[in-house]
């Protein structure tokens, strides 16, 4: 494939609810009240007249089936629809969510639930239809400052996730976060068509009850702003099960639209930089893998579920979110009904230098980076939360710490470590062919 010869195209679909439903991201019931920002699905298709494959952005909080077993058709009806529009084999679609806290609540909205499936392949669908001989280049550059890894460990040598503000008892962080801006920028004649933003910092930065893309709107909106163009903007979020913008180190209270703009206005700034010293795709082929990996989970013996039907059962807390107790008595509850195994589709696209990684998970950072590391490709991106979600997938050393993350995970351990090997396997054949 030739620069000349790659061929990229957009597609957009609105997805904003047009009635107030139950929000996603918290242990406590919400209902949105208002619509601060249009949600949508946005995608970008590549080909090099051959190949086709497409990546899907939606602002919502996640894209979940597998686990939750109310839910295990969204991204097969939605990549079998896209098979029956478009003719694309389902491996050559990879979806993945944002993870918004004041998007929809999937497991509880199924009237707004049915229609994303179709909302995912007609966006993947007009994004083909787009197709055009276009310019692509990537560039990166650095954040500092935005994210904060949320896992400490205290001085009691127990491991607490958000310990609070100014906490005496913190000792360090576990773990470093990854504050790289990956940018893509595609034009055509000269003039920007589009966009991609890849950063790895959760999107719960606004809470409340306003339907938002979190900090991943006012990135857009920036980088249009910087471009002089309305154009499409999609924003894939990196691994971050593990981090937050929380410093915790200082006495202010992070909340809200005002923060959320400026951490968005901040991204996209550096995705400015690195747009200015990209590079255009060295050339290479337009190919996609994927490969279903079956992954263990954490299922409790009869005592434990009968000790997690007692706790779950007691009146939810009214001065905190959740606690921990409840949090491991759910997590059983819901590994017995899912268990023993679970399975995890890792999907690989690439495009000349450029690689693609969906994660099904809340990846923490060190995975990420691991799969950077050692893939053979120039320009990694690992987009999590990617065609499914299974929760919090840390280390297997993050299991034996605990923590929230951990607690509620019901993935046995080892399983980071596997989904990261499966990426790199399947990046190492895409690169050979």
């Amino acid at each position: 494939m030739s620069e000349e010869s790659l061929r990229v195209g957009f597609g957009e679909v609105d997805v904003t609810p047009d009635r107030p439903v139950r929000l996603a991201g918290y242990y406590f019931d919400r209902t949105s009240t208002s619509v601060h920002d249009r949600l949508c699905v946005r995608a970008m298709a590549f080909s090099d007249g051959r190949e086709r494959v497409v990546l899907g952005v939606a602002d919502l909080a996640d894209l979940r089936g597998g686990m939750n077993t109310a839910l295990p058709w969204i991204i097969p009806q939605a990549r079998e629809k896209l098979r029956a529009r478009c003719g694309l084999a389902p491996q050559n679609a990879l979806f993945c969510a944002i993870h918004t806290h004041t998007g929809p609540d999937l497991s509880r909205e199924p009237a707004y639930t049915a229609t994303i499936p179709d909302a995912l392949a007609e966006a993947a669908r007009r994004a083909l239809a787009d197709l055009q001989p276009r310019r692509a280049a990537f560039g990166r550059d650095r954040e500092p400052g935005l994210q904060f890894i949320r896992r400490y460990r205290m001085k009691d040598g127990s491991v607490r996730t958000n310990p609070g503000k100014m906490n005496p008892d913190i000792v360090e962080p576990l773990g470093a976060v990854n504050d790289t801006v990956g940018a893509l920028s595609v034009s055509e004649g000269g003039t920007p068509v589009g966009a991609l933003i890849h950063f790895a910092l959760h999107c719960d930065t606004v809470g409340g009850t306003e339907i938002s893309a979190d900090w991943t709107h006012y990135a857009r909106e920036h980088l249009r702003r910087a471009l002089k163009r309305d154009v499409p903007v999609l924003t894939p979020v990196g691994p971050c099960g593990d981090v937050n913008h929380w410093n915790v180190r200082e006495a202010s209270s992070l909340r809200g639209f005002a923060e959320t703009e400026r951490i968005g206005a901040r991204v996209a700034a550096a995705a400015c930089r690195a747009l200015d010293r990209a590079e255009p795709l060295a050339a290479g082929p337009v190919r996609a893998r994927r490969r279903v990996v079956p992954l263990a989970l954490r299922v409790p013996t009869a005592a434990e579920l009968a000790e997690a039907e007692v706790v779950a059962a007691r009146p939810a807390p009214t001065d905190a979110d959740f606690t921990l107790d409840r949090v491991e008595a759910f997590r059983r509850i819901r590994a017995a009904k899912a268990g023993p195994v679970v399975e995890a589709d890792v999907t690989v696209l690439t495009v000349g230098s450029l690689a693609l990684v969906g994660i099904p998970g809340e990846y923490f950072t060190e995975l990420g980076r691991d799969i950077q590391a050692r893939s053979p490709f120039p320009h990694t991106l690992v987009c999590t939360l990617a065609n499914t979600n299974l929760g919090y997938i840390g280390a297997r050393w993050n299991y034996a710490e605990g923590g929230y993350e951990t607690t509620s995970s019901l993935l046995a351990p080892g399983a980071g470590e596997r989904l990261a090997d499966t990426a790199v396997e399947l990046l190492g054949e895409a690169a050979k062919g």
